[in-house]
């Protein structure tokens, strides 16, 4: 996992809110994220963390204050001594040019104990029992050298700052000595803060992530190959190199892991490359094993350009930036498609198929989509949707709907199960169960009768009745009487 805008933050909870932000990064890491890996991705409880420049920091940090939750610790680049005179000045310096932060925002004065507790060479002791590597170039430009990983000339920056790096770095090491820890030291003869230097110094420290995380040689991604039907989808290199062989999934298919997705062959769906939210999405309920089977698409663009969809055996994924990636079932994605898919009155899925008794609905951005007890599907949308979603939608006392949304002068109205929902511009959406408050409001002329439009929901008296409230008066149930007021 690597994080994304954390600019300046050291990766730590802050004091104060600065420039707009409360950086809460160390629970989000460890308190919150990991939980989900966990628990939706099916981690094995073994973990490695590593950074690069101010995230070297963090990693030490984040391992040193939660040394129970890692086995490997990596600093490329890190600045591993943050109270020796002048590195808070530093600290400070460049948080002020990288944002315009500041770093008292970050963990209070320099000196304060906030500072000392994330100085990664005081709280070294906390690695005893963990595998750590470190590593710092010289800062000496070696652009054009026969060797060199270079991409580039060095500028005058990359080149302070990877000396900086590699003074606290050394710092941390001769702590890391005195305290009987021997961490993994890459000391490199050339170098600068650039980001070729830390995707070489990640090749070399991966076969130290994968001891300390006692993976498998099979696992490592060094002897693998794709062959056949994945082997002619993954050509392009659309989700990078393999990391294991194929292998066996849902009695009838293969699968391969590659470094940024997965890719999956059934003899009759064909081979499939899967990435990216909607690939996680796959993996998270059962992949192959779960209902929607095997894939039986790439990843496509939705025709309004701002999602994606993969099609499967048994239903479809659908990803957009602002709803995340959902799973929707076959004969529901069909009558979403007779309403105009995401263009249509729904717009996007925002959560998964639920199953409510004897049927089933789904929420989406502008309402919900059911398939009812009798197999049929509604949609209710716009705003009888969003009231009927906040009532629980089929859950409710409504009940699943029975129609679609009908025209009446002044406003629509849907009916339900158990009830109806009646919306107007001057009113607003509000429900009616079926009930003898409904009967006589129905007597009355409904909704362009004496009565007008519901203006309330339900709600109880102190009678121990029911009463609903009208444009043009109340009607009430005590007793099983039936009251009526005019205004």
């Amino acid at each position: 996992i690597m994080p994304v805008g954390g600019e300046s933050s050291f990766y730590s909870d802050w004091e104060q809110a600065d420039r707009g932000k409360h950086y809460m990064w160390e629970t989000f890491l460890t308190k919150e994220l990991i939980p989900i890996l966990d628990n939706e991705y099916r981690s094995n409880h073994k973990r490695a963390v590593t950074g690069l420049s101010m995230g070297g920091t963090a990693a030490m940090n984040l391992a040193e204050r939660n040394p129970h939750l890692f086995s490997f610790v990596g600093s490329f680049s890190g600045y591993l001594d943050t109270t020796t005179r002048g590195m808070p000045e530093a600290i400070m310096a460049s948080q002020r040019d990288a944002g315009g932060y500041d770093s008292r925002k970050m963990w209070g004065q320099p000196g304060s104990q906030n500072w000392i507790d994330h100085d990664p060479k005081l709280g070294i002791e906390n690695l005893k029992d963990m595998k750590v590597y470190v590593s710092a170039g010289s800062g000496k430009d070696d652009f054009g050298n026969a060797n060199s990983v270079a991409k580039g000339q060095a500028n005058l920056a990359g080149m302070g700052l990877e000396v900086i790096s590699r003074m606290s770095t050394q710092t941390y090491v001769d702590y890391a000595k005195r305290a009987k820890i021997d961490p993994v030291v890459k000391f490199r003869p050339s170098g600068v803060h650039s980001w070729e230097y830390w995707q070489f110094e990640m090749q070399q420290a991966w076969p130290y992530i994968a001891d300390a995380l006692q993976m498998d040689k099979a696992d490592r991604g060094a002897d693998c190959e794709a062959i056949g039907a994945i082997a002619k989808e993954t050509k392009s290199g659309v989700i990078g190199s393999c990391l294991n062989n194929e292998y066996d999934v849902a009695k009838k298919g293969k699968a391969q892991d590659f470094e940024s997705g997965t890719a999956y062959w059934s003899p009759d769906t064909g081979a499939h490359a899967l990435f990216g939210r909607i690939g996680a999405r796959y993996a998270e309920i059962g992949g192959p094993t779960s209902w929607l089977g095997f894939p039986k698409t790439g990843e496509s663009k939705t025709p309004d350009g701002k999602g994606r969809f993969v099609h499967f055996e048994h239903g479809s994924i659908y990803w957009s930036p602002e709803t995340g990636a959902w799973e929707i079932t076959g004969d529901m994605f069909q009558a979403w498609g007779k309403n105009g898919y995401e263009k249509g009155d729904l717009k996007y899925p925002t959560g998964s198929v639920k199953k409510v008794g004897e049927g089933y609905m789904q929420e989406f951005q502008d309402g919900i989509l059911t398939r009812n007890p009798d197999g049929s599907n509604q949609v209710v949308h716009g705003a009888i949707g969003a009231k009927y979603k906040d009532m629980g939608g089929a859950e409710s006392a409504l009940g699943f709907p029975t129609s679609g949304e009908n025209a009446v002068n002044g406003g629509f109205f849907q009916t339900f199960e158990k009830g109806s929902i009646y919306w107007s511009p001057k009113t607003g959406a509000h429900y009616i169960l079926k009930s003898k408050i409904m009967d006589r409001w129905g007597q009355a002329g409904w909704e362009q009768g004496e009565f007008g439009w519901p203006t309330s929901d339900y709600s109880e008296i102190a009678a121990g009745g029911l009463s609903q409230e009208f444009q043009h008066g109340k009607i009430s149930e005590v007793l099983g009487q039936v009251r009526t007021e005019k205004k």
